[in-house]
């Protein structure tokens, strides 16, 4: 099975397990923050209950006091007692609410309080208009004593039912506090698997790519071992190829001179004919031959300060018989202030006489002008040398392939005419010089190619 789907699946699981372990530990937790909050409503009720023992003992106890002594404070005392007797009854009978029994006992706890609250205010009566001895007999009723009997039966009661209820909750607690902590455990356990497996096919998917990559290496170096191969074998093929060619073409110069004898038309016809082709195919294996030698490592650049008017001024006379056949105006336009440039002299002419070449090639009326000028800024400074024609321009759809090898314009040549390759040169070349070229133009009116070469 592919690496790839391995990791997919491995993902798929991981983010499966997170799910579930996500849903486990949230109804966990869950179980045990309702577990928490039944303990803690117990502790409450079991909280008010014996507040609420504290607070009738109190009561009875200052009634009790007041009795005996006559202390209004005791009086008043008992008195507040009973009031917060009957808030704490309303806070228990609020917390209980569930629980049918613990209200049954509450209703029963009411009716004692309040009787007890009514017959301490008797005895306390009683204290007050005949004196301490006929309370003291009052005190001494056995309905009082029955009655607090009665009432701490109750809360004992109480008291016992929620305690009960407190193991149950505090035991559920914990249970689920295991089970959270086992919910917890097992989704590391998962989590730390899943990332385990998700590691070793990373590792493996690694080491895989890692000798893809040695072997991309490994064949590009081939590539590159085949390409070397390649271009030396061009370029030893063009050089035997030219020496045969430049005879060729001295030969029929001489014919054509007439210097062994005279040649009726059709010869001269022919002769030219073969001169015109021999010319052609040696310009075609010069091309392969520069690419060659470029794409070899085997063109060497010396970058020293040129002149680029003296420069500009050859390239003008190479080019100005090609132009006068086409019956084309070659102008040329200098700034007021000299240009050098840092560049290799034959390079920088060769790119200039191709893109010159280029521009009559394709322009049949009108003008190609070359024009020197400053470009400085940011990116360095520069001399500018544009190639500007008002021949047929290149479509939109072309440009982009314009510098690519082997790349003919369709510009109504023939495709047979050149090999492609004069524009990729250019570019090439430019790299070579730390210079590059730039273009545009616009189909039927003509072309701008600008060749930028670093300043001395």
């Amino acid at each position: 099975m592919p690496i790839q789907q391995n990791l997919r699946i491995v993902f798929a699981a991981l983010a499966l397990g997170f799910v579930v372990l996500v849903v486990l530990l949230g109804q966990s937790r869950s179980r045990q923050l309702e577990s928490r909050a039944w303990v803690l409503h117990t502790q409450d009720v079991l909280v008010e209950v014996a507040l609420l023992r504290a607070t009738v003992l109190d009561g009875e106890m200052a009634c009790r006091g007041y009795v005996l002594s006559g202390d209004t404070r005791y009086r008043d005392s008992q008195a507040a007692k009973f009031v917060e007797a009957d808030r704490h009854l309303e806070k228990l009978l609020h917390l209980i609410a569930d629980n049918a029994r613990q209200i049954g006992r509450t209703a029963r706890l009411r009716e004692l309080i309040h009787d007890t609250s009514k017959a301490c205010a008797a005895l306390i009566a009683v204290r007050e208009s005949q004196g301490l001895t006929a309370a003291g007999s009052a005190f001494t009723d056995a309905d009082a004593k029955r009655r607090m009997d009665l009432l701490r039966g109750l809360l004992a009661e109480m008291e016992q039912e929620e305690n009960g209820l407190l193991a149950v909750r505090d035991a559920e607690l914990q249970s689920s506090d295991r089970v959270l902590a086992a919910s917890a455990l097992a989704a590391g356990v998962v989590v730390f698997a899943l990332l385990a497996a998700a590691y070793f096919l990373f590792s493996r998917d690694a080491k895989h790519r890692e000798a893809l990559e040695q072997n991309l290496r490994d064949k590009n170096q081939e590539f590159q071992d085949a390409s070397r191969l390649k271009s030396e074998f061009l370029a030893h093929m063009s050089h035997e190829l030219r020496t045969p060619l430049n005879a060729v073409i001295g030969y029929t110069g001489t014919l054509l001179m007439k210097l062994p004898g005279p040649l009726t038309a059709d010869q001269e016809r022919q002769l030219k004919t073969i001169q015109t082709s021999a010319r052609h195919l040696l310009s075609l294996i010069n091309d392969v031959l520069d690419l060659a030698r470029i794409e070899s490592g085997k063109v060497e650049v010396e970058l020293k300060a040129t002149a680029c008017r003296e420069v500009m001024e050859e390239v003008l006379n190479t080019l100005r018989p090609l132009a006068q056949a086409k019956n084309l105006a070659l102008e040329v336009e200098f700034p007021d202030r000299a240009v050098e440039v840092r560049t290799d002299r034959r390079a920088f002419s060769q790119i200039l006489i191709n893109l010159g070449n280029n521009a009559i090639k394709f322009t049949e009326k009108g003008s190609v002008k070359l024009r020197v000028s400053h470009r400085d800024g940011a990116g360095g400074d520069f001399a500018a040398i544009d190639v500007m024609d008002t021949g047929v321009g290149v479509k939109t759809d072309e440009q982009a392939q314009l510098f690519r090898a082997f790349h003919q314009l369709h510009a109504g040549k023939p495709r047979s005419e050149g090999t492609g390759l004069g524009l990729y040169l250019c570019g090439r070349l430019a790299e070579l010089i730390e210079g590059r070229i730039e273009f545009e133009s616009e189909y039927g009116k003509g072309s701008r190619f600008t060749l930028l070469v670093p300043k001395a």
